[in-house]
């Protein structure tokens, strides 16, 4: 890693994704129905009438959260649409565990997966980054965490990459296999 790397768990991503899909929903029912174009002016425009506030309340509560890391330091900056909420630093020598949280989450219609990174600093247990679908960023934090984190006994790695190795703890997305096998 050369200089400080950057990584964001942006969750305006997510307002913006669920937005259009309400109105590419909206637009494909309206059309397989063959409702009349008067009709679906008045009803989309009604929709986007009640829906946008509820979006915009929701939008102004969503945080992000930068990590910040080089060689030997990190730091975790959480920030609402109003106001910054809290800024952590650490020493990874500080670093005494790293988890991987795999989480499943349904709705009537639909189910997803989050997963969550997390250190471990005297004691405290720090959120470095959650991801509702797994991107590059997020495997090359881990990566990171792996590499900066030399005295722990393990690493984690992709499942695919874990075939022949000692798992010591099995995941979806992430296991957590022995650094000296890795």
């Amino acid at each position: 890693m050369t200089g400080k790397r950057t990584f964001t768990d942006n969750m305006t991503k997510l307002a913006v994704y669920v937005s259009v899909g309400i109105g590419i929903g909206t637009a494909l029912f309206l059309l397989i129905f063959r409702i009349p174009a008067i009709f679906c002016l008045a009803v989309g425009g009604g929709a986007f009438l009640l829906f946008a506030p509820i979006l915009l309340l929701a939008f102004s509560f969503m945080t992000t959260r930068r990590v910040t890391c080089d060689w030997s330091m990190c730091e975790v900056t959480t920030k609402g649409k109003w106001r910054a909420l809290g800024s952590k630093q650490f020493l990874w020598e500080e670093v005494t565990a790293t988890k991987i949280v795999e989480q499943e989450h349904e709705s009537i219609d639909e189910s997803w997966n989050s997963v969550h990174l997390f250190v471990v600093v005297n004691g405290d247990e720090i959120e470095l980054l959650r991801k509702q679908n797994m991107t590059n960023d997020f495997a090359s934090l881990v990566a990171t965490v792996n590499r900066v984190t030399p005295h722990l006994p393990y690493v984690w790695v992709q499942p695919k990459k874990a075939n022949d190795l000692r798992v010591l703890q099995d995941g979806q997305y992430y296991c957590k296999v022995a650094r000296s096998q890795a």
